[in-house]
Parts: structure tokens; C-alpha cells; sequence
């Protein structure tokens, strides 16, 4: 890349570096409170210490001769099972860590004929949307789903549809949003005319199914409780705009430029970004906030990781990018600079409160 043509890109990595590497402070603070930071955490932990007897969806469970004890297991049981190999909200953490920087690194590699600088300024810029700031290290299953699904469609790429049905399979196993993806897939397959693809994607997918479901056996069958019917919540059309007008302020940058490619963008790359459009458009349900919008923006920068070198050249694209990432840090304030403003979307809550609530006497 000659040098003028250079200057936007670097001025995209240092600012998108910048901000990466105050989230990845902020995500390593988060592992030494060994406790939860965002709504929903203390929840998910319980349901993966539960997890060790396979009781998180048991009705009166209980911790050793101390019973009935309510937990809210809302989730499919794979993460639960991942965090519980330690305790949850340090094991968690490093899950959903990890899987944060495996889906970073599969942008910088799709992003590589473009060069490192080009390759690191998506890779850094996807880590520094707001939705990732805040959920990279998350006690909750999405960065983990999401990381799955990541790799199934780089499978799907590259012709290998019984891993890619595996390891979607398993994206569901850990978050239901992510069946979204994957029904796009099938279409994809369907509409290529790949039957035998398509065969050997739903038996990865139906292996997957019935491994997972071993997890949950032993369980009262109040799986089906916990998941499907306590997570059919209220859906609000104006939460479901209000996500939209979220979602177009912190990835509309990608978002748009994808819009505008012509090269490059497969019918599985763009079955992914429909996909992510549907599981935003979820986002009008109670409970649901900036996290629905992570499939979105991971969609987009892959699909600009993938056509790199047809965006070398621009030298819009990363100043633009740069402009919105510092304008998404000014509205939202992630990292709690600002004085005096309150929490914003999805924001995390006062770390103090831990230390009130091991002060308190036992009961």
C-alpha cells in the first residue's frame, strides 16, 4: 500500500487500537472481580454451578441439604457446562474472552490479501463497536455462540458442510438466536442446488442436537420451562426501533458499506448479514438490549474482511469508521469516563455493589 493511501488506514488502527486495548483492560479487570458486572450475570452463573450435578433445569434443586432453590436457566445448556468447569464468573469470563479474539483474528485472516495494516484495522475496529466492548467477556453465551457460527460459515466457505452443521449446532446449543444463522445457511444450500451439501449440513446439525442433549439428561424436563416458554417475553415495537436506531448509530458505518459491494460478498456471507438483520429486529422482547446487535456487526466486518482489497484503496471507509467508533465512545461512554453521565445501553453496573454484598453478614 503506498504511503498516502496508507495514512487513513493508520489512523484507523490507532484509534480503533486505542479503544481495543482500553476494552481489553477493562475485560482483564473484569476476570480479577470474580463477580457480575452485567445484568443476568449472577443468573447464568448459578444455572452453570448447577450445571456440575446436570440440575440446572431440575425444579428444587438443591446445594446439598439446603432446598428448594429457584435458579432461571434461560439459556440451552452448553455454556452453563463451559462455565462450570471453574468458577463461573472467572471460567466464564476467559470462554467468552477467548471467543471474543478467535472471532477478532477471523477477521484479520479473511482480511489478509489486503494487507496487515488494512487487516488489523478491521480486526481492532470490530473489537472496539460498543456491543463488544461490553459483552467480550460477558458470564453469557454469546460471544461463545457467536464464535461457533463464525466458524461454521468459514467452513461453509470452504466446502466442509459437516463441521459447518456441527459447529452451528452447537452456536444453538449455547444461544437460541443463533438457529437464525443457520436456517440462513440451509436456504443458501437449498438455493445453490447443493442437496448433498445440504444432507451432510443437517446431519452435522442433527449430531450436534443429540450430543448437546445429553447434557441435559437426568433433567425433570423443565428444560423446555426454562428456555422456551420463560424466554417468550413481550415484544415492543417501539424497543424494537429504538435497537434499530442503536444499531445504525453503532455499526452503520460496515453496515452501509456493505450495502455498496458489488465484489465479493458470497450468498453466505450475505445470507449472515439477513440473518443478523432478523435476530435485531428480536430485539423489541423484554430483556433484549446491544447484544442483539453483535451478529450484525460481525457479519458486516467480515464481509469487508473478505473483499479487503477492494477497499484498500478507500480512503473514506476508515476515517469514516474511525469517526463513528469515537462518536459511539462520546454518546454511550462504555468505559464510564465521563462524570455525571448515567449508564448508558447495556452498560455495566457499579463493581462497588460486590464489595457491599460480601460485607454483609451470613445468613
Amino acid at each position: 500500500m503506498r504511503s498516502r493511501a496508507a495514512i487513513p488506514w493508520w489512523v484507523l488502527v490507532l484509534v480503533s487500537g486505542a479503544i481495543a486495548a482500553a476494552a481489553v483492560m477493562r475485560w482483564i479487570w473484569a476476570i480479577t472481580l470474580d463477580g457480575p458486572v452485567l445484568y443476568g450475570e449472577g443468573a447464568v452463573a448459578h444455572a452453570a454451578l448447577l450445571a456440575r450435578q446436570g440440575a440446572e433445569y431440575v425444579a428444587g434443586a438443591r446445594y446439598g441439604d439446603v432446598s428448594p432453590i429457584f435458579t432461571a436457566a434461560n439459556y440451552p445448556p452448553l455454556y452453563f457446562h463451559i462455565a462450570g468447569l471453574g468458577d463461573p464468573f472467572i471460567a466464564g469470563r476467559i470462554a467468552s474472552g477467548v471467543a471474543t479474539l478467535a472471532i477478532a483474528a477471523a477477521i484479520a485472516l479473511r482480511a489478509r490479501a489486503a494487507g496487515p495494516l488494512v487487516a488489523a484495522g478491521l480486526a481492532l475496529s470490530w473489537i472496539a463497536t460498543l456491543p463488544v466492548i461490553v459483552w467480550g467477556v460477558a458470564v453469557k453465551p454469546d460471544l461463545v455462540a457467536l464464535a461457533l457460527t463464525v466458524a461454521a460459515l468459514l467452513m461453509l466457505e470452504r466446502r466442509a458442510p459437516f463441521p459447518a452443521g456441527i459447529l452451528v449446532g452447537l452456536a444453538a446449543a449455547a444461544k437460541p438466536t443463533e438457529l437464525f444463522p443457520a436456517a440462513a445457511f440451509v436456504v443458501v444450500l437449498l438455493l445453490a442446488r447443493e442437496l448433498r451439501a445440504l444432507a451432510v449440513y443437517i446431519g452435522g446439525f442433527a449430531l450436534a442436537a443429540i450430543a448437546t442433549s445429553l447434557l441435559t439428561v437426568g433433567a425433570d424436563g423443565s428444560v423446555f420451562m426454562h428456555v422456551i416458554d420463560w424466554n417468550a417475553l413481550t415484544f415492543h415495537v417501539d424497543q424494537a426501533v429504538l435497537l434499530a436506531v442503536v444499531a445504525i448509530l453503532v455499526v452503520g458505518v460496515p453496515l452501509f458499506s456493505v450495502a455498496l459491494v458489488r465484489k465479493g460478498l458470497s450468498p453466505i456471507r450475505a445470507a449472515y448479514v439477513v440473518a443478523a438483520l432478523a435476530v435485531v429486529a428480536l430485539g423489541g422482547r423484554e430483556g433484549a438490549t446491544i447484544n442483539y446487535i453483535l451478529d450484525l456487526a460481525t457479519a458486516s466486518f467480515l464481509v469487508l474482511a473478505a473483499v479487503g482489497p477492494h477497499v484498500r484503496a478507500s480512503g473514506a471507509l476508515p476515517i469514516a469508521l474511525a469517526a463513528e467508533l469515537v462518536v459511539v465512545i462520546a454518546l454511550f461512554d462504555p468505559f464510564g469516563f465521563l462524570p455525571g453521565r448515567p449508564p448508558g445501553t447495556g452498560a455495566w453496573a457499579d463493581p462497588a455493589r460486590l464489595a457491599a454484598a460480601s460485607a454483609l453478614a451470613p445468613l
